[in-house]
């Protein structure tokens, strides 16, 4: 993956009784709300809502299984589809913005290059020419 990837997931442990930990039902229904809401740009203040918890317990609940905050787990998601998006589609960088919830395409490209280390073009230069060699 181009987009540096998450530590690994901490799998839901088989108990002979069937006991699921809370943090893992938590988990699950935060990854599942992240992925219906994250075009949308929600701020954190909606996951804890929705989630009925507090940002410091979904913090900790996140950090604990997945190495990152919530904002974290949000902005990871966002742009992972950026960088699926610049890769397997003809969209603009501005046009790929837009979808994903981001109303400045110039934040966008900033921030895209501080997570990858390189601006949309050059990351969609670089790894399609690593990709298409003939």
């Amino acid at each position: 993956m181009f987009v540096p990837p998450l530590p690994n997931i901490i799998e839901i442990p088989f108990f002979e009784k069937g006991f699921i930990p809370p943090d893992c039902i938590i988990m699950e229904k935060l990854n599942l709300l992240i992925e219906q809401n994250y075009k949308e740009n929600k701020p954190a203040s909606f996951y804890t809502e929705e989630m009925n918890l507090s940002l410091k317990v979904l913090n900790a609940i996140a950090k604990r299984r997945r190495g990152l905050t919530l904002h974290g787990l949000i902005q990871y998601r966002i742009y992972t589809q950026a960088a699926h998006l610049i890769l397997n589609t003809r969209m603009t960088m501005k046009e790929i913005s837009f979808a994903l919830g981001l109303s400045d395409p110039a934040y966008f490209s900033r921030r895209f290059k501080r997570i990858t280390g390189m601006k949309p073009k050059n990351f969609k230069q670089i790894n399609y020419n690593s990709h298409h060699i003939f």
